[in-house]
């Protein structure tokens, strides 16, 4: 009844239960009565548990505690993540747990414990797991993922001292410039690359339309796989919500290729993110740097592409590591493969060159003659080179037929 997972018994004369868990996850545990994950009793004994970068998040208890229920035990938690039980995170009697370096969901240190100076710990915040219960909304199944997305306020957030040398998955900590909270380092590299697109350049404001966004036309699943874009390395499928598009000023979704340092022709992984009107691009949430999880930081060529403009490729390795290097294709030619063959000069602004309606890599007549039955229509097409949401023949004029003949310069 009372310990989901774990019950601490120094309760008899003379005993004493310290146990030191290490990089573990607490998920799914339930206790009818107290304590859904850990019950710590050192009642007549010693009972001083210590949680080490820990997660703990959809526990239940029915009565107190929906993490720990403390009775005269006086545990040590850091470096941990305390969010989504139900329950609370800690119900103490007659204990005086010590929290440092910890993130909990509650606005303020609970009732009885110790809480270090309100600069190493979190109250009240959102770790932003990827997904703590999975596809399947229940928790402690092996779909949930209970890693910190891009953006987490647990990033960084630990202390070194005592920390293990590497988290649950093996990989060394840190991987940023601090120990992240809980039991995963967080698993990707980021970089901050700029592109514009010709076709939703705005010249006079010297910046994309958010006409697609404003009227909701953007599909919150990325467009690329039904469109045949070939995904690898774990791309694919990314979605996010109308909320983002509007709030961030997104322009519409581009295709993403990191490419071998050594061999520009090797698609290491793809994925698909959002560009903003600004020309940054830009993850799931709209405002955090381009990630790509699972790889090592290091530097790759990077190939964008989108539904109906030409791709490019950037002529250097981009720089990706925890901290966010950076890539800008918009301001000089030298930075794209191919120069001035592979983007379109608006102005003094470098942009990717609209036109390319089937996404073949190459703007041709048969682009012009398939984007003309969508003439009139409105909706989110690839015949929407300007796209403002609707197909109109100004667009085919100025848009596709001047770039007839362009294609990409690299391998596609």
């Amino acid at each position: 009844d009372n310990g989901g997972a774990v019950y601490n018994n120094g309760a008899t004369t003379g005993s004493a239960a310290s146990p030191l868990f290490i990089n573990t996850l607490f998920t799914g545990n339930r206790a009818e009565n107290n304590g859904g994950a850990v019950y710590s009793d050192g009642t007549n004994g010693t009972s001083t548990p210590r949680f080490m970068n820990c997660s703990f998040a959809g526990n239940f208890a029915r009565t107190l505690g929906g993490v720990f229920y403390n009775e005269t035990s006086n545990v040590i938690l850091e470096n941990s993540i305390l969010y989504g039980n139900t329950g609370g995170s800690m119900e103490n009697s007659n204990s005086s747990p010590e929290v440092k370096f910890s993130l909990l969901e509650e606005a303020s240190c609970p009732a009885g414990a110790v809480c270090d100076a309100t600069t190493t710990n979190l109250l009240g915040r959102d770790p932003l797991f990827v997904d703590a219960d999975g596809a399947d909304n229940t928790a402690g199944t092996p779909d949930d993922e209970l890693q910190l997305s891009i953006g987490s306020p647990a990033l960084d957030a630990g202390t070194f001292v005592d920390a293990p040398a590497d988290d649950q998955d093996g990989r060394e900590r840190p991987q940023g410039n601090g120990i992240d909270l809980g039991p995963y380092e967080l698993n990707a590299v980021l970089s901050d690359i700029k592109v514009f697109l010709q076709g939703g350049y705005v010249a006079a404001n010297g910046e994309m339309r958010t006409d697609l966004a404003t009227a909701g036309m953007l599909p919150t699943t990325e467009p690329f796989t039904a469109m045949g874009f070939p995904h690898t390395g774990g791309g694919g499928g990314e979605t996010t919500t109308q909320s983002v598009f509007t709030t961030n000023q997104i322009t519409d979704w581009v295709f993403i290729e990191i490419r071998d340092k050594n061999n520009a022709n090797v698609v290491v992984a793809t994925r698909s993110a959002l560009l903003r009107n600004d020309g940054h691009i830009v993850d799931l949430d709209g405002a955090s740097p381009l990630a790509f999880f699972d790889k090592l930081p290091d530097t790759y060529f990077v190939a964008i592409r989108h539904q109906n403009h030409l791709g490019v490729l950037s002529a250097f390795p981009v720089v990706f590591g925890q901290t966010a290097g950076s890539y800008d294709f918009t301001g000089s030619p030298d930075r794209t493969t191919g120069g001035l063959l592979g983007v379109v000069d608006i102005g003094g602004i470098l942009a990717l060159p609209s036109g390319d309606f089937d996404h073949n890599g190459q703007v041709q007549n048969t682009d012009y003659n398939s984007v003309l039955p969508q003439l009139g229509q409105s909706g989110y097409l690839p015949g929407d080179i300007d796209l403002n949401g609707q197909v109109q023949n100004s667009e085919i004029q100025i848009l596709l037929v001047p770039n007839t003949g362009r294609g990409v310069q690299y391998n596609y």
